[in-house]
């Protein structure tokens, strides 16, 4: 839920530039990029047990934290630092 509110707000904010030619859409996406960036690929990766997991369970809640590996951490830790957001939204601009 944190990843749509992030491409929500980022939306809401950002998404209004007349020059481009998609601005939601560029905002929404962009604003969610951090935790996709971080988490994403986990997740993508160890999506067949995670399906496995929810038919026979029957809910979805979150992961337990210490079946994520270290190297999400990182990444998310990486991928939400305000020098890499600068440097990003630099080469964008």
């Amino acid at each position: 839920m944190d990843t749509l509110a992030h491409g929500l707000w980022g939306g809401a904010f950002f998404g209004r530039d007349p020059t481009l030619k998609r601005p939601y859409l560029w905002a929404f996406t962009l604003g969610m990029m951090p935790d996709l960036l971080s988490f994403g690929p986990y997740f993508v990766t160890r999506s067949p047990v995670i399906l496995q997991h929810w038919i026979h369970h029957e809910h979805m809640g979150r992961p337990d934290p210490s079946t994520i590996p270290a190297y999400v951490y990182h990444a998310y830790n990486v991928t939400h630092s305000l020098v890499v957001w600068a440097a990003l939204f630099g080469t964008v601009w």
